[in-house]
């Protein structure tokens, strides 16, 4: 599921999650449906559902990823929260219910926006950013 439930952007383009329509979903889908083997497409609406545990657990790493990655460049993140106009309460918003139907993948969800928090409030970071954490 994690490797096919992009592909559909293969022709359109990654829109922002945070600024894609319905329509620019529709068009995805549409692409994805066309690029991708019959017998996968079950796979790919099995993801999109976010019903079965392993689409719940895939929809939870693919949200969980980039913050996990950026944990120690908040610097970075901030500045492409700001150029995309999306928030640390937006991530928390729209992230957070994927998370909700495990206890460990919600609790370090959690730690992560209290790292940005902790930063956007001007508070000891939990993880300390790294030096190229710059813009």
């Amino acid at each position: 599921m994690l490797s096919i439930h992009d592909i559909g952007e293969v022709t359109t383009g990654d829109v922002f999650a945070y600024h894609k329509t319905e329509q620019d979903s529709e068009v995805e889908y549409a692409a994805a449906m066309k690029l991708l083997h019959p017998s996968l497409h079950d796979y790919y609406h099995e993801y999109e559902k976010n019903e079965t545990l392993d689409a719940k657990y895939a929809r939870s790493m693919d949200v969980l990823a980039p913050n996990i990655h950026e944990v120690d460049m908040p610097n970075v993140t901030f500045e492409r929260f700001s150029l995309l106009n999306a928030t640390v309460q937006d991530v928390i918003e729209r992230k957070r219910k994927y998370m909700q139907w495990e206890s460990v993948l919600l609790e370090v969800f959690d730690l992560l926006m209290e790292q940005y928090d902790a930063i956007a409030n001007e508070k000891e970071p939990i993880f300390i950013p790294e030096p190229y954490d710059i813009v």
